[in-house]
């Protein structure tokens, strides 16, 4: 429907409140009166959205008008009263229509600077003290708030010049000090009143949850971006917390009118859902995005009574640990339960998610590290989560204390303390990888444990207690957990760190088995080999890489458990062990490293009894086809241009790495190749036809190599390549 122009009604109305600022002949509450009267018209004409009627408007007197007229009513010392306050409240609710949904209008109102009467009024109302259980606030102050928090949100709306005002006179910091004060959640329930009172106590507690909703709605359009929100003053940050504490035991008994009547009862617990659900978003968007609010946090960890602040992160752990729902709840259908229920259970996630976040600072990891007074409880409260979850039952809690205690474990002293004791967790951070357990605990369990095993103090202790058969029976390398990705890449980092340089647990990996289930190695190989992710396969076969160097090493392998060390080399050196080996060496060219982890385990497996003939099958087997990535046209066409093939099987890439020259790969990679290709091509071993097409295919490029003058080449490269030809001989 088409805008109509504006009414000469409508202009009557403003043109009458231009008058009536301009007036002193008129007694201050009759002038009043006539203001308010006047205001509330046009206010009420202006709730339509006529694009026109707002457009016409805006080209009167109208904005400067409206800023006298508050900053008058403001002349007089603390709120506005009387008939005035009725007269604010009615301009108020006149500029938030008047600007609604127009940018023109906004810009007018900044040009008569009546945002700055706006955050004049709103420090006004701040320093008012509100005991909101002893006594009751005023009604035409409660509407002011509210709308004063409407024409916050209505002027800045996508309108960044006056949102960034508001921001930068700490309009955020008064509305979360006043949404706590005038709104403190679930206080409602137990207010005390006489029977006469009731009907004005109902009103009353409506007009304070709707200024708290109207505050978050403020509050999120101007933290609409969270870069905005990292200007949020340090100090905002203890309301926000306090309001937790509302939802901490002990609770008040649910009694009286607000409690008794279904309508006004369910209002006020939405309310109280929303208000815990905005704070616990802004805690989890600071934490994420701000280093310096994961510092402050942990800082806070060391508060004393005697100290200016507050523990803010005790308290937001004692939400997570001791918040539950209010009784009051209780008195809702069983829907509505469930719904507040849930709701409750995502702002208690979102809160674990802010305390992980405060321990993933590197220099948070000193300050919460502390053990001793005051901030050594902040581990020690952790522990405890995980040593009693058996008894407590508490997933949330475990959750929360592994995956901080894996950020705190990133220094070595502190991944040997917690497996070490008095700590000891290690027996119960076996038993969270149960295969029943929750795929949530067994995150933030193998979170911590990757940690813990990447310390070659650790890895014997970890072994011993049955870590690497728990992964095994855990089934998390199972195809029904390929859902949980990065959980499967945890629990791939624990098994490569705990067989790195450790005859015991290669053993273990290799060889340990339920009845039912197939080996550790196995269950990584098959993951390997179903996943298209780059990480799993090649996370996966590091894996592979470092049993094979723990099996293969001498000195290790003449120990104490020799019956035990032949049967895990023989049942690694599998085809599909010498597979998965060859495609991380084909695929992986952006990465010499892993290129040269893949050919030294290769190597060694071709030096066992049993691993020479899968090792030179899996250097002339074609490559398994990478997933092609997802293009834009233009990159394509550029790729076209310019095409970079990959090699059709691994033994092409190690011809690929021999030619390719010093400047193309590390001589230390070179020398390496030429190691692999001596150990296969050597005569005598079970490979037969296969190892005399690797020596023709290959010698050409070794005895090249071999020749090249000692100026073109490095020594070490040239002398491999000769004792590689030698080993043919």
């Amino acid at each position: 429907m088409a805008a109509t122009p504006a009414e000469p009604e409508t202009l009557s109305f403003a043109s009458r409140l231009t008058d009536l600022s301009a007036r002193q002949d008129v007694a201050d509450d009759g002038r009043w009166e006539q203001v308010a009267s006047t205001a509330r018209n046009l206010a009420d004409r202006l709730r339509t959205r006529e694009v026109d009627e707002h457009s016409a408007l805006g080209q009167t007197p109208l904005p400067r008008t409206l800023t006298a007229l508050v900053n008058e009513a403001l002349a007089a010392p603390g709120v506005p009263s009387g008939p005035a306050s009725l007269a604010v409240f009615e301009l108020l609710r006149t500029s938030a229509n008047f600007c609604m949904d127009h940018d023109d209008n906004r810009q007018l109102l900044q040009a008569a600077s009546f945002p700055q009467s706006v955050v004049s009024l709103l420090h006004r109302y701040s320093a008012v003290q509100i005991e909101p259980q002893t006594s009751p606030v005023p009604l035409m102050e409660l509407k002011i708030l509210k709308t004063t928090a409407g024409v916050i949100l209505n002027t800045s709306l996508y309108f960044d010049p006056i949102r960034d005002y508001f921001i930068s006179t700490n309009v955020p910091e008064m509305l979360l000090r006043l949404q706590t004060r005038i709104y403190p959640p679930c206080s409602w329930s137990a207010i005390s009143y006489n029977q006469n009172e009731a009907l004005n106590v109902k009103e009353e507690w409506m007009c304070r949850s709707g200024f708290s909703n109207w505050a978050s709605l403020a509050l999120s359009e101007l933290f609409r971006d969270n870069d905005r929100l990292r200007l949020l003053p340090e100090a905002s940050l203890v309301p926000l917390v306090d309001i937790l504490a509302k939802f901490t035991p002990p609770f008040p008994t649910p009694s009286g009118v607000l409690v008794e009547d279904p309508t006004t009862r369910r209002c006020l617990i939405a309310a109280d859902v929303d208000l815990l659900n905005d704070v616990s978003s802004i805690l989890e968007a600071l934490a994420l995005d701000s280093e310096d609010i994961q510092v402050l946090l942990a800082q806070t960890a060391a508060y004393r009574p005697s100290r200016e602040g507050s523990p803010l992160i005790k308290h937001i752990l004692d939400f997570v640990e001791f918040g539950d729902y209010p009784p009051s709840w209780s008195r809702e259908i069983p829907s509505e339960q469930v719904k507040r229920k849930k709701a409750f259970d995502m702002c208690k996630a979102a809160l674990i998610k802010t305390v992980v976040e405060a321990t993933g600072a590197l220099r948070c990891i000193d300050i919460l590290w502390d053990l001793n007074q005051p901030n050594g409880w902040f581990v020690s409260r952790l522990i405890r989560w995980v040593q009693t979850n058996v008894t407590s039952n508490r997933d949330d809690l475990v959750v929360c204390a592994t995956l901080c205690l894996g950020n705190l474990a990133r220094r070595e002293s502190h991944c040997i303390a917690l497996v070490q004791p008095p700590f000891s967790l290690v027996t119960e951070l076996a038993s969270l990888l149960d295969v029943q357990v929750d795929i949530k605990v067994k995150h933030g369990a193998l979170s911590l444990l990757k940690h813990l095993s990447q310390s070659p103090q650790n890895r014997a202790t970890l072994g011993e207690v049955g870590i690497l058969e728990r992964l095994t029976t855990s089934e998390i390398w199972f195809e029904n957990s390929d859902m949980a990705e990065i959980v499967q890449l945890s629990a791939i980092g624990t098994a490569k760190h705990l067989c790195t340089a450790n005859l015991d647990n290669a053993i273990q990996l290799a060889v340990s088995c339920a009845a039912a289930n197939p080996t550790g190695i196995d269950q990584i190989l098959a993951l390997v080999k179903r996943s298209d992710t780059v990480a799993v396969k090649s996370e996966g076969t590091r894996v592979i890489v470092n049993v094979v160097k723990s099996l293969c090493s001498q000195t290790q392998a003449n120990g104490k458990r020799p019956d035990e060390w032949r049967k895990a080399i023989e049942l690694v050196a599998s085809s599909s062990a010498a597979t998965a080996l060859a495609e991380l060496v084909g695929r992986s060219r952006k990465y010499p490293v892993l290129i040269s982890e893949g050919v030294v385990a290769l190597t060694l497996l071709s030096l066992q009894p049993s691993g020479s003939l899968p090792v030179v099958q899996a250097l002339l087997a074609p490559l398994a086809l990478e997933p092609a990535p997802t293009t834009s046209r233009s990159t394509s066409q550029s790729s076209q241009a310019s095409p970079v093939s990959a090699p059709a099987t691994c033994l092409t890439m190690l011809h690929n790495i021999l030619s390719g020259g010093d400047n193309t790969f590390p001589a230390e990679l070179r020398v390496n190749a030429c190691s692999l290709l001596g150990s296969v091509g050597r005569r005598g071993t079970e490979s037969g036809d296969d190892a005399t097409f690797l020596r023709s295919s290959s010698g050409s490029i070794l005895t090249s190599l071999a020749q090249t003058p000692p100026i073109d080449l490095d020594d070490r490269v040239r002398n491999a390549a000769e004792q590689a030809l030698e080993a043919w001989n």
